[in-house]
């Protein structure tokens, strides 16, 4: 994983670092694309074509973090 300077006493941020890739402004809207994926996901009649898209755009989230 990846580790931060946030939250760390004595570091350089009185909370967080805004560019950081886990706690910073970008983070909330990570959080909202994977709510609305994770719903997309279990609708009843999705197709294995739109899951293979969902699957797609997680990696991609999760590569902007890691």
């Amino acid at each position: 994983t990846m580790s931060c300077q946030c939250h760390q006493i004595g570091g350089p941020f009185i909370a967080e670092d805004p560019d950081c890739v886990i706690h910073g402004w970008q983070q909330g809207d990570r959080e909202q694309q994977s709510s609305a994926l994770r719903e997309a996901s279990l609708r009843p009649d999705i197709t294995v074509d739109e899951l293979r898209e969902i699957v797609s755009q997680l990696h991609t989230l999760i590569d902007e973090i890691y």
